[in-house]
């Protein structure tokens, strides 16, 4: 009797044995079905490595004037956006060629508003001359016509002569400066006058040299190699970053 009961319990046991087992072989044959599907249909069409990058256009970014890095805004692997700050210089010196500039230009339209006053004093200066010569020589013709009806001495006539002498080497001379002045200037205006032209020039430069203290990105794109750190002092023409 104990035997017939022994036997029906292990009968159950023996069944969810085989399920179990029957279970586990057809997970591993659809694990080993999906194993050969994938060998054979991706792993062997694809490459893997340890040191895989992506190729592509490497825009190198290069610093157009030195300085000693400040900051910087983007790292390896980063997307930025184009005109984005990526690298920023001290602008201690540039701010301050840039101030030297802004003075510069304001001296030299100073001065070149000067000359263009000299041309109009030389200007009046030979006006008066010309009166003044005018004015001596009708006393000449005067006085002639006093030494023939006898009541001027030819001394005195002589001495009036001499004054018309004075005042055409006067108005020669103020002519003369005139010119010189009038050469300074000639066919410009204040804003138009090669020194101020210059002194503006100078002062772009002075305005790019600040403005190149802060690189941006020149294209959209993702931060390949950064080559530089905070401190660092760099030259023209040095790769910071691609």
């Amino acid at each position: 009797m104990s035997q017939t009961v022994s036997e029906k319990s292990a009968s159950p046991r023996s069944g969810q044995r085989k399920n179990s087992l029957l279970v586990f072989l057809v997970l591993l044959v659809i694990v080993a079905g999906g194993s050969y599907y994938w060998y054979f249909h991706h792993a062997i069409w694809s490459e893997s490595t340890d040191d895989a990058y992506i190729s592509g256009n490497l825009v190198q970014i290069t610093p157009e004037t030195a300085g000693t890095v400040t900051s910087i805004a983007a790292d390896d692997g980063d997307f930025v956006q184009k005109g984005q700050p990526m690298i920023s210089f001290d602008q201690s010196d540039a701010l301050l060629a840039q101030e030297n500039a802004e003075a510069g230009l304001a001296q030299t339209v100073r001065q070149v508003r000067t000359l263009f006053n000299n041309v109009d004093q030389a200007q009046a200066v030979t006006a008066e001359r010309k009166i003044a010569l005018q004015k001596a020589k009708a006393d000449v013709a005067r006085r002639k016509d006093m030494v023939k009806a006898g009541g001027l001495s030819q001394e005195e006539l002589i001495h009036a002569q001499d004054v018309v002498s004075t005042a055409e080497k006067a108005l020669a001379a103020a002519q003369q400066q005139l010119k010189s002045q009038q050469a300074l200037v000639n066919n410009t205006t204040v804003t138009t006058h090669p020194l101020v032209k210059s002194a503006i020039s100078k002062l772009r430069q002075a305005y790019l040299e600040k403005q190149r203290t802060v690189m941006v990105a020149p294209v959209s794109g993702y931060v390949a190699r950064r080559n530089v750190q905070v401190g660092q002092r760099v030259t023209p023409g040095a790769t910071l970053m691609a």
